[in-house]
Order: C-alpha cells, then sequence, then structure tokens
C-alpha cells in the first residue's frame, strides 16, 4: 500500500499522504447516527468514519469528486463505506437495473 497517492480536484492534482488524513481525522468530528448522515460515502480513520469529501479537503483546502476521494482513500489502505439506503439494498444500483 503506497504511503501517498495523487488526486485531481479541479485543475491541480493533489498529493495525498496517509498521516495527513490521519492527521485531518483526528481534528474532524466523526460521523455518528445521532446526527444527520449528510452522506454515502465514508472512511473509517482511527476509530472514526469520516465522511470521504470533507476529510479530504481538510488536507487539501478544496472539495474532491466523491469517486476520487473514495478511491484515493482507499487507495491509501483505509476502508471505504457507503451508505446504503432501502432502494439501494432492495434494487441495487439505479443504472446496473437500466435508469
Amino acid at each position: 500500500m503506497p504511503d501517498s497517492v495523487p488526486i485531481p480536484i479541479g485543475s491541480t492534482t493533489h498529493t495525498l499522504h496517509r498521516r495527513d488524513i490521519e492527521a485531518a481525522a483526528s481534528r474532524l468530528e466523526p460521523a455518528h447516527s445521532s446526527r444527520a448522515l449528510e452522506a454515502k460515502w465514508y472512511a473509517l480513520v482511527g476509530g472514526g468514519l469520516h465522511y470521504v469529501r470533507p476529510l479530504i479537503a481538510a488536507v487539501t483546502n478544496e472539495t474532491p469528486k466523491v469517486d476520487d476521494a473514495r478511491q484515493a482513500l482507499a487507495a491509501l489502505g483505509f476502508s471505504v463505506f457507503c451508505l446504503a439506503d432501502d432502494d439501494l439494498l432492495n434494487n441495487g444500483i439505479p443504472w446496473h437495473r437500466g435508469y
């Protein structure tokens, strides 16, 4: 697993380091079910689940696309999770169903 990975955000490519993600997570409040879960994609960093986009934004000062964020965090070895609602659990991914 690499210690750093590139991530494109807008017209800039940033280099994310695992240690910077861990440091950002220590400063951010983790996601919690007692508050509204605002996003679909989360990364497990340390003992907390963090929204992938704000986590990377805390390092780069720019907000990445969700796909780029989750792929970069996974490449750094963090576990990445998707919040599945009833429709996703019961019917699968919409574009796999043809709409």
